[in-house]
């Protein structure tokens, strides 16, 4: 006969079950707490991507078999049977949180018809029902356990055509009649303790985690010895007690999924470098996760840390995907069932766990305030020599007092013509002094191509940083022939001050600076392709390649400060 059903939530689990339910002849209520998903969901617009579920809503929503309202009293009131399918997110130690499963019970204890049965559909853990009926409190309403084990992708067949029902109930009537509600289905029924329902359920996730698990890794022992994996899976799979299911090498097993486009912080070798997920998994496809890590948050820690890449999967997907905008205009797309730690806006600490698909405007998301410090040994300079190869002849040396005693000392080791030239231009080629082990310290250094000298290392101090700042805001490399430019380029007229800050940055160090007004700007230059080795790799040549560099993350709280003031100061829109 047709029963009156209530369903507590609207997720994955609670809205397949309602709209299967009302399919085979119930009356089926869903009840969620979000007023904005209640009437999409009145209008046949669904969170999710289910095969065959836009079907089932359209005809529960046609016969008036299905419906669904805001807050779980009033879907309970006349309910026979109210199926509780609220989130159980996994906690910071990994248990599972029962928070929501309590907060339904108590909500609709007091609205509960005298012999109601609770069904808990949700996946808890064992002695999950008790829980349940202690929230709950009353002596006249039965809680049973009936677990799911829809798959994604197929929950609609799995619900309609299961492999057996479960339901654990230490009342045998109060089973038959839940039995009742599935009779239409035909499938084998199991009929058990509260206790033993939910460890089935944990049971069969466990053993075919392990199959999954177990076929990659026979995967891995097939490569090392030269077999084919496909071949012998083929063999074991024919053997009955085996079989075939869940027994492919694959991805392994997981849930939810970020789009490929959006982007992680990764390190390797020293090196940030923000990443499309696509792009970093090409790259760890291609040379193996071992010395990548990414930006992560671990439990009870204020400030995000880089954490070791060990494994990273990729799937293809064409079901629905959620875009999350925050009032700071940060987008992220993931599936609907990607879950994210939300606050309330009051406190800093988390309130809970939401999927994607169930976020509100009244939720708040993390953000992280704080860089983490890649190395222990803080730099004080750049060394602009440093990418420059020992087989480089272009690169000349300007001695400073320093270096000339010392290639003095040294010019034995020269043929006497060369050591008389060097000694009277006090230059010489930047791969003779290498070779002569003097030090680069207190040189000037150009290329016979740019004219412009600049001194072998620039100082980590406020200046260095502003001027960087300057420099993502208004600058760029440019290039003409073998000449290299790096540029800032401000308002024609009303921007004089950072037009001299600029000239005074460089000429406080001994480089060569030139200003030329153009059109609609002014532009202050220094041509030099040592300089213009380090901007273009090091923060980008052009608007479209600009980044923070990597030396930024452990840079003191001063110079970050410095840099950001440059950066907005730059920008002329504040």
């Amino acid at each position: 006969m047709p029963a009156t059903i209530a369903v507590v939530g609207t997720g994955y689990v609670g809205l397949t079950t309602g709209a299967y339910l009302a399919h085979l002849g119930h009356r089926v209520i869903c009840a969620d707490v979000v007023a904005d998903k209640v009437e999409r969901l009145s209008r046949g617009e669904l969170p999710i991507v289910e095969s065959g579920l836009d079907e089932l809503v359209t005809e529960g929503l046609a016969t008036q078999r299905l419906s669904f309202v805001l807050g779980a009293a009033g879907a309970v009131a006349d309910a026979e049977f109210v199926f509780l399918c609220v989130p159980t997110p996994q906690g910071e130690d990994g248990s599972a949180d029962l928070s929501y499963v309590r907060q339904a019970a108590r909500d609709i204890a007091g609205h509960l018809t005298p012999e109601c049965i609770v069904i808990n559909k949700s996946t808890v853990p064992v002695g999950s029902t008790r829980v349940v009926e202690e929230a709950i409190g009353r002596d006249d309403v039965f809680v049973v356990s009936n677990p799911e084990f829809l798959r994604e992708g197929s929950a609609v067949h799995d619900c309609l055509h299961p492999d057996r029902i479960v339901i654990g109930s230490d009342d045998q009537a109060v089973a038959m009649r839940v039995a009742g509600l599935f009779e239409a289905l035909r499938a084998p029924l199991v009929i058990t303790d509260p206790a033993s329902a939910e460890t089935i359920k944990y049971a069969s996730n466990a053993f075919l985690a392990t199959k999954v698990s177990f076929v990659n890794a026979l995967a891995n022992v097939c490569e090392a010895v030269g077999a084919d994996v496909n071949e012998v899976v083929l063999g074991m799979g024919h053997d009955r007690r085996i079989g075939f299911e869940f027994l492919k090498p694959g991805p392994g097993w997981g849930g939810s999924c970020f789009h490929p486009r959006e982007t992680v912080l990764a390190a390797q070798d020293g090196s940030i470098r923000l990443l499309r997920f696509d792009e970093l998994f090409a790259e760890v496809e291609r040379i193996g996760a071992d010395g990548w890590s990414v930006l992560s948050w671990m439990p009870d820690e204020i400030t995000p840390e880089f954490l070791p890449v060990t494994a990273f999967t990729a799937r293809p997907w064409d079901g629905e995907v959620v875009e999350v905008r925050t009032k700071m205009g940060r987008r992220i797309i993931t599936t609907p069932d990607h879950p994210f730690i939300v606050g309330d806006g009051r406190s800093a600490d988390p309130t809970g766990v939401r999927t994607a698909a169930d976020l509100t405007t009244t939720d708040w998301l993390p953000i992280a305030q704080n860089f983490p410090v890649m190395v222990d040994d803080r730099t004080d300079a750049i060394e602009l020599l440093a990418g420059i190869p020992t087989t480089d002849t272009s690169t000349i040396v300007r001695l400073g007092e320093h270096q000339r005693n010392q290639v003095e000392l040294l010019s034995g080791r020269l043929r006497s013509e060369r050591r008389r030239d060097i000694l009277r231009c006090n230059a010489m080629r930047l791969h003779e002094l290498r070779a002569l082990g003097v030090s680069t310290a207190g040189g000037t250094y150009g290329t016979t191509t740019n004219g412009t000298f600049v001194p072998d290392r620039l100082m980590f101090d406020e200046s260095f940083w502003r001027m960087v700042g300057l420099f993502l805001a208004e600058g760029h490399v440019g290039y003409d022939g073998k000449r290299s430019r790096v540029c800032w380029s401000f308002h024609r007229t009303d921007e004089h001050d950072l037009v001299e800050e600029v000239m005074s940055y460089w000429r406080t160090l001994g480089v060569k600076v030139s200003v030329r007004t153009l059109t609609t700007t002014r532009q202050v230059s220094v041509s030099s392709r040592i300089l213009g080795r380090w901007f273009h790799d090091a923060l980008g040549a052009n608007c479209y390649q600009k980044r923070i560099p990597d030396l930024a993350w452990d840079a003191p709280e001063g110079h970050k400060w410095e840099l950001l003031r440059g950066l907005w100061d730059g920008d002329g829109s504040w």
